[in-house]
């Protein structure tokens, strides 16, 4: 199935749109949506007609290799498309051996880049890639399992998420924080992150400007769609070195990085070592104890990160650090000691 660049564009737009759960799209909407990216995608250079689009849904539904189970409801005037099987998305597909050989080849020029720190990401990626693509056909089982928390409501979210920081376009998100009312925020995104097998959104609240960028977890929204406002951008945070001093995603305000010492037992001193707790750590030896120090902003994360270590790891100083921990231990145990 040979398609052109514009064309797989078009069908990946197309995709997307028929999924949604966040909208519905008319004839209209799709011929737009599809004019937005080739738009980006090409300058300006190439549109797109709803006449052509009508023959891409046709494609979509009548080609073998893909059978879109693409159909309509009736609203009024309106007749607005949609996936009958809203879980169906041609990112599934099998690849053609054509498309197999393509990729094959951007593994070797990924590979390129493999051990080089700024592309650290590349060793996951095309791991992933290969124990994938490259197996016989009759294996029962993948060789290697990936860590995942991508439940349906995070991936209708992730993708629209991932286009708007790319596209520029600032959200508005209706969001679930626990404990209190849903509150709806406009926010103008600029960032994804992973921790602990959760993604979070880092974004510039349109309602407080000046005030620091506003999380949220992805696993949060309950709604969301493109706020009709222009985009402010970001021309002061470098994502690079944003999340640096602390360990998670949670950047508390005016807080400095402290030093922390700690002297971790002998049967989790190997998994220390092997795995620090943050980039800064430090390890020492002083009379057969083995001492860590890092320098981070203490925040909600790290203290997490501490207390799973339970008796093997012991804050040493400073004072303040030990303290907080001594009283979220004793919390934990009056929980389980009482009666």
């Amino acid at each position: 199935m040979a398609i052109n660049k514009n064309a797989h564009l078009r069908y990946l737009v197309l995709d997307r749109c028929l999924r949604s759960r966040s909208r519905r799209y008319t004839m209209s909407d799709l011929t737009e949506a599809c004019n937005e990216a080739l738009l980006d995608e090409t300058n300006g250079k190439s549109t797109v007609t709803e006449r052509q689009v009508r023959k891409d849904l046709k494609f979509l539904e009548t080609n073998p290799e893909i059978s879109a189970p693409i159909t309509y409801t009736q609203d009024g005037h309106k007749r607005y498309f949609h996936y009958e099987d809203r879980n169906f998305t041609i990112s599934k597909m099998p690849l053609t051996e054509d498309e197999v050989g393509k990729v094959k080849d951007a593994l070797n020029l990924l590979s390129r880049f493999r051990g080089m720190p700024q592309f650290s990401w590349i060793e996951e990626v095309v791991t992933r890639l290969e124990s994938k693509m490259f197996m016989k056909s009759d294996r029962k089982s993948d060789i290697i399992s990936f860590e995942e928390n991508l439940n349906p409501k995070i991936a209708d979210f992730l993708e629209p998420v991932f286009n708007a920081i790319v596209n520029q376009q600032p959200l508005l998100i209706k969001y679930d924080p626990m404990g209190v009312a849903p509150i709806t925020w406009t926010i103008h995104p600029y960032h994804l992150k992973q921790y602990n097998g959760r993604w979070f959104l880092f974004g510039q609240n349109n309602d407080f400007p000046t005030a620091p960028l506003t999380t949220v977890p992805i696993d949060r929204i309950d709604r969301l769609e493109l706020a009709r406002i222009d985009f402010i951008p970001n021309d002061e945070i470098d994502f690079s070195e944003y999340f640096d001093d602390v360990i998670g995603v949670t950047i508390p305000v005016g807080v400095a990085p402290i030093k922390i010492n700690f002297r971790v037992s002998p049967s989790r001193l190997r998994h220390v070592l092997t795995k620090a707790l943050h980039p800064s750590q430090k390890h020492r030896k002083d009379l057969g104890n083995e001492y860590f120090e890092i320098e981070v902003i203490p925040n909600p994360e790290m203290y997490s990160l501490f207390l799973s270590f339970g008796k093997d790891l012991e804050i040493i100083e400073p004072k303040s650090i030990r303290d907080e921990i001594a009283i979220r231990a004793k919390g934990l145990a009056d929980i389980y000691l009482k009666g």
